[in-house]
């Protein structure tokens, strides 16, 4: 497990995007801070601060963003995010209720239109959220965030149950894609076995129930069926 992380942390590293990775750490450190004691928990944070404190006092920490940016690429307005992101509100404001429909804003005459004022081929907004208030409006964006902080609670609140790191793990993925979704597109509306598992992670959250059992406490009724299945060890 060990060796397969760190096999994906490298290729994560060597992409070079900053999004990603920001929201992959913060994704690690909210299962650390789910998962771990109080006291691992306080050594954690106080590491983390005096490390951070250490590189911008040493002047390391722009030395460390260089190196993430992809051909010298900037970070005071997100690698031209923020420009792209004040256009596409423009015509948020004109639909800004129900949006313009699933893969019906990006047309062939809007890609043209954002390619030709940056100067660089634009198909896609560079932000979830605004992205979904292009196809959806305010009453798709709020539903959408509604659906992945109810991923979060329901995660945790079936890891207290069960302490199962499985729930921790899905309660880590939903901020991971609450937190990359408000610089990248790819997250959940473009077609792609990722956004097919996370639609999978929150439909099961839905889904699961919890079952009183003998002991008085409750334990989320998939654990039980995964504990009294075929697969368990001897059984087969």
């Amino acid at each position: 497990m060990l060796f397969r992380s760190l096999y994906g942390l490298t290729f994560l590293f060597l992409t070079k995007s900053r999004s990603s990775m920001i929201g992959v750490a913060v994704g690690l450190l909210s299962y650390f801070l789910l998962t771990k004691s109080l006291r691992a928990k306080a050594w954690a944070v106080s590491a983390l601060l005096i490390s951070a404190i250490l590189l911008y006092m040493s002047g390391t920490m722009e030395s460390l963003i260089a190196i993430l940016s992809r051909n010298g690429e900037g970070a005071g307005d997100f690698t031209g995010r923020v420009p792209i992101w004040d256009l596409a509100l423009t015509y948020v404001k004109q639909r800004p209720l129900t949006g313009y429909g699933f893969q019906n804003f990006w047309t062939s005459r809007t890609i043209d239109y954002f390619s030709s004022e940056f100067h660089w081929t634009i198909s896609a907004a560079h932000s979830g959220y605004i992205e979904t208030l292009l196809t959806l409006g305010c009453v798709g964006l709020c539903l959408h965030v509604l659906v992945l902080i109810f991923g979060i609670f329901r995660s945790i609140v079936l890891f207290k149950m069960s302490r199962s790191p499985i729930f921790a793990l899905a309660a880590a993925i939903c901020v991971v894609v609450m937190v990359v979704g408000a610089v990248e597109v790819v997250v959940l509306w473009l077609i792609s076995p990722y956004s097919f598992g996370i639609i999978l992670l929150l439909w099961s959250l839905f889904l699961e129930r919890s079952d009183p059992v003998s002991s008085g406490t409750s334990t989320p009724a998939l654990m039980q069926r995964f504990r009294s299945g075929p697969w368990q060890r001897g059984a087969v």
